[in-house]
This record gives C-alpha cells, sequence and structure tokens, in this order.
C-alpha cells in the first residue's frame, strides 16, 4: 500500500498540468490514511494480548461479568458506607453536657466540653474560628430567651440566617406580638408570648432551648445561657446539645427517644402561635430526622393551674413521674437520707414544706401519694377525738410518737443550696458587683425562711480547672444524693432554666391535688439509671464549674442579697 501511494506521488510530480492545490490535499489524505492504519494495527495487538492473557474459569466458578458485577457491587456499597459515616461524624452525637468559653478562661487549655458562643453556629464545634477554615452552612434558627442583645445575634441576621427568637415580653403581653423585619432584617423575626397573667402575678418567660437546622442534621441546645454578651464572656452556663441526622425516620423509636421528640413538638407548639409554627419558621419536617440515641429526659414548667393526670408532666409533677418510672425500669430503691444539692440563680420564699414535697418529687413519690398521706392523717385525728376521748394519757402518748416521727421524716432531705456570698462577689470574681445582675435573692425571703438561712453554702470554682475561679454562676443545677455525698447509679442530676422558687417548679395545692405554676421552664434530668454512674461522675466531679460537694456555709454577713 505504501509502495502503491509512492509511485502514484511520483506520477503526479511528472505531470506539468496538475494544479499544486489537487496536491496538496492528495498529501493532506495519505497522511490520515496511513495514521488510521497505525492505531488500526495497535488495537488489534492490544486484543491479542488480552486474549492470551485471559484463562477460562471452571464451570463451578462465577463467570467473569459476574465477578466484575460483583467487585462494582462492592464497591458502590463502600462508597455509601463511607458517605454514611461522614454525615454521622457528628460534634454532638448521642448528646453531649456541656458550658461555655468564659473570657478569662485560657484559651489554650480549652476542655473538649466548653464552647464559645459562635462554635455553636458551625458544623464542627470543636474548630478554632479563627484559625481554622470554618464550613459555614447554617440555614436558620429558633432561640428562646429571657432578654437578648441585638449586638450578639446581629452577625447572625448578616449571614443571611433565617433567624427567630422567642423572648419574655414584660409583666404587661396580653397578647402575642410577633416582630418582622427585626432591626430592619428581612431575615429576622422577634416573638413575644403572651402571658395568662398581667402585672405583678405574671410570671416569666424562662426557657432557653436553641433549634439550629444545618443542610444534614439539626442541632438542639437546652439549658440555663440566655443571649446577652455576658451570658457567653461572664456568667457560667450549664447546657446540653445533641445532633439529630436528617435521614429516613426510625421505624421505632426507644421510649426515651420518642418521648424527647414529642415533648420538643409539643412544648415549640405551646409557645409559639399556630400560625407560626415551629417546622414553618424552620422549614422542615421533623419526620426527616433521626430522634434515636436521646440519653436524657425534658423536664418543662407551663403557666396555669395543673391537676389531675397533667400534673405527671410539668413541675414537680413532672419530676417525680420521671423518677418513678426509672425506678421501677431499674429495679432501684429511692434514696433515703437524701442530700439536694442546688445551685441556683435565684432564691424564692421556701418553707419546710415545700423542701417536704420536693423530697417526695425526688423519690419517685407523686403528689396523688402525698395527698393521701395528708387525707389519711386527717382521718386518723377525727377517729381518735371520737373514740378515745377517755384515753386522753393513749391520745397523748400517740401524739407524742407522731411529732418524733414528724421530725425524723424532716431529718431525711437536707437541702444545700449553693450560691455566691458578698464578698466573693466583691473580692474574687473577674466582673465584680456590676455583673453580678443576675443573682436575686430578697432580705425579705432570708429573714423569714429557716430553710434559706441553715442551708445557704458558698459558691467556689471546681478546682480540677484552675480558671474557674472566681466566675460568677448562671448555673440552675440540683445534684441529688445520700449522705456520703457520693454520685452512684440512684443520683440524679437536673440543668435547666428552673431556679429555686414555687414560680418555677410550681406551689402545691388543694391538698396537693393542684400545683398553681407561673414561669415557662425547660430542663434536663439525669434520673435514677443501671450504668449512668460514670457519665454522672463526669458531670459533676470534672464538667461542672463549681466545687462539688459544697462545705463551707454562709453567714449572715457573708449573704448577698
Amino acid at each position: 500500500m505504501v509502495f502503491f501511494c509512492f509511485v502514484f506521488v511520483v506520477f503526479l510530480l511528472t505531470q506539468q498540468n496538475l494544479s499544486f492545490y489537487w496536491f496538496f490535499f492528495f498529501i493532506l489524505f495519505l497522511f490520515i490514511y496511513l495514521n488510521s492504519c497505525e492505531f488500526f494495527f495497535f488495537q488489534l495487538n492490544l486484543n491479542i494480548k488480552k486474549k492470551i492473557n485471559m484463562r477460562p474459569l471452571p464451570l463451578e466458578k462465577e463467570s467473569f461479568l459476574e465477578g466484575l458485577w460483583k467487585k462494582n457491587k462492592e464497591k458502590v456499597n463502600k462508597q455509601q458506607e463511607g458517605k454514611g459515616k461522614e454525615q454521622m461524624e457528628l460534634t454532638f452525637q448521642g448528646g453531649q453536657f456541656a458550658i461555655n468559653l468564659l473570657s478569662h478562661y485560657a484559651k489554650e487549655e480549652r476542655r473538649p466540653y466548653m464552647f464559645p458562643f459562635v462554635n455553636l453556629f458551625v458544623e464542627d464545634s470543636h474548630k478554632d474560628m479563627k484559625l481554622d477554615i470554618i464550613k459555614r452552612t447554617l440555614q436558620s434558627a429558633i432561640m428562646t430567651t429571657y432578654g437578648f442583645e441585638e449586638q450578639l445575634l446581629e452577625p447572625l441576621a448578616k449571614a443571611n440566617i433565617n433567624l427567630v427568637v422567642v423572648n419574655d415580653a414584660g409583666k404587661d403581653a396580653k397578647h402575642t406580638v410577633i416582630l418582622k423585619n427585626h432591626q430592619e432584617y428581612s431575615n429576622w423575626t422577634l416573638i413575644l408570648p403572651e402571658k395568662q397573667n398581667s402585672g405583678q402575678y405574671a410570671g416569666a418567660f424562662h426557657p432557653k432551648i436553641w433549634i439550629l437546622k444545618f443542610p444534614h442534621f439539626l442541632r438542639i441546645l437546652i439549658g440555663s445561657p440566655n443571649l446577652h454578651i455576658g451570658d457567653w464572656t461572664m456568667w457560667s452556663q450549664a447546657f446540653w446539645v445533641q445532633d439529630f441526622p436528617k435521614a429516613a425516620p426510625v421505624f421505632q423509636l426507644d421510649q426515651k427517644s420518642q418521648e424527647f421528640k414529642d415533648m420538643v413538638i409539643q412544648f415549640m407548639g405551646q409557645i409559639l402561635p399556630k400560625e407560626h409554627n415551629c417546622e414553618r419558621l424552620l422549614q422542615i419536617n421533623f419526620e426527616d430526622y433521626d430522634f434515636s440515641g436521646v440519653k436524657i429526659r425534658l423536664v418543662q414548667s407551663m403557666p396555669g393551674r395543673i391537676s389531675q393526670d397533667d400534673l405527671k408532666l410539668y413541675g414537680l409533677g413532672r419530676l417525680s413521674d420521671i423518677i418513678s418510672q426509672q425506678l421501677k425500669a431499674n429495679n432501684l430503691k429511692p434514696i433515703d437520707k437524701m442530700v439536694i444539692t442546688y445551685q441556683t440563680t435565684s432564691i424564692g420564699m421556701i418553707d419546710e414544706k415545700y423542701l417536704q414535697y420536693l423530697k417526695q418529687a425526688f423519690r419517685g413519690e407523686t403528689l396523688h401519694e402525698i395527698q393521701n398521706e395528708d387525707k389519711n392523717k386527717k382521718i386518723d385525728k377525727m377517729f381518735v377525738k371520737k373514740n378515745k376521748k377517755d384515753e386522753k394519757k393513749q391520745v397523748e402518748k400517740d401524739e407524742k410518737k407522731q411529732v418524733e416521727k414528724d421530725e425524723q421524716e424532716e431529718t431525711t432531705v437536707q437541702l444545700k443550696l449553693v450560691y455566691p456570698s458578698f464578698k466573693y462577689i466583691v473580692n474574687q470574681t473577674q466582673g465584680g458587683p456590676e455583673w453580678a445582675n443576675p443573682l436575686f435573692m430578697k432580705q425579705e425571703h432570708y429573714e423569714k425562711s429557716k430553710v434559706i438561712r441553715e442551708s445557704l453554702h458558698k459558691f467556689e470554682g471546681n478546682d480540677n480547672y484552675l480558671w474557674n475561679a472566681g466566675l460568677i454562676p448562671h448555673l440552675k443545677t440540683i445534684i441529688v444524693t445520700g449522705p456520703d455525698m457520693v454520685i452512684d447509679d440512684s443520683s440524679i442530676i437536673y440543668f435547666g432554666s428552673h431556679n429555686f422558687s414555687y414560680s418555677a417548679w410550681g406551689r402545691v395545692e388543694k391538698n396537693a391535688t393542684q400545683l398553681s405554676i407561673s414561669n415557662t421552664e425547660l430542663g434536663i434530668l439525669l434520673p435514677p439509671e443501671l450504668g449512668s454512674k460514670k457519665d454522672k461522675e463526669d458531670i459533676v466531679l470534672n464538667r461542672l464549674p463549681f466545687k462539688f460537694p459544697p462545705t463551707k456555709r454562709i453567714t449572715m454577713d457573708q449573704r448577698n442579697l
């Protein structure tokens, strides 16, 4: 073929009348043709080599195509598993107890459970916002608070995040107020919920819950922090936070996870108007998220007079119902001679009778059971008066025994209120008295309540972290133990928004058949449970920023009013 082309070219060159353009096109054609032939022979040689290298498989084994199909399927499965693992690598998978990173904490000594405000709005909250490359994917957020500062939240609005803040509206909020375009940001909405009562009888809208929507998961935070700058720089806070991945809903959630999901939906439904429900504001469907793996229980308080079956849903009634369930499910006994350690910001008027109701709740004895005891005592006294008039001595002995029994029962609960003294605030804190405004206790309550006077203990920083010294607490934490103050499976831990007051937990009325609650509150409970000792010890002894157990009492001249 090449020889033929050569002869033809010579023939063309010898012709004088041949156009130059015809000659040029012939040479171009020849070049393309030769290259095509070379590619053909290369492919032919490659196929021959493949046939030589391939060995026929025995009949009992899979065919070559089946092997390729299986290998490809395994590769696809591994890729899908990898994607699943990548999606499940969440900062707060399974839930975590955390505290805020105060401004005086040494940044280089930051512990894994300490978080600045801004870190909670990015997917990987452990990263250094100044040094690392941060993936900013937050799409929308609902945050409830008792007061806020625009300066703290404005960066979220500027980032074009759909932001909804639900705030306390003051004492005269007779109707829900919805303010769109807050601070002239089209993506910022402020909601002020209505209150059942107004004036001096109006309770506080006091819960602190965040629901943050990211592309692949929801982040839910519940605890003590409001949305002031001081809440994240000067005042120590405690909160629980968990990430819930976007996935096909689990067919059947475990009891704790299902209850948590239902209560979050129900609680948000109660505090938000129907036309501005949580799913619509966040542009989500709760059914699109996997709520499995919840290990805590929610405790809520809602304003109103609560009775009958609703007693188990709110305040003290909710506490007792959860603990009763857990004691039975884990075959544990209630704590005898219990010690209730309560680190609180605000202290209301508390008497000995209310302390006994608190003890009953932490023993899992519902308010109905307390009511029956009260009625039985009255019936016994009536029976004695009618039928034992002539047996005065026996009556006196019985009454004396009853008094001794009551006094003995009263000594089975000891209260330790952990509270900063005046000297501590003035001499040891970073901010001093001008930053102590979250602390509230009336002198009248202190003087009238023997329980308060005898139970006040000094707030001291936890020694396990040097920088805990000098902080101002905004914690609302309860630790229930036996008299040895040892943390075990039966211990109970609460943290959230509830201060130590009737308004938060509910005033017991009508022979313990009714609770009167003023505030809206929300918190986290770690109840008695087998195998829970390790996690509880870690929270109380390592993570909480105050010293446990408290040992020093506050005297009259040291109290902080």
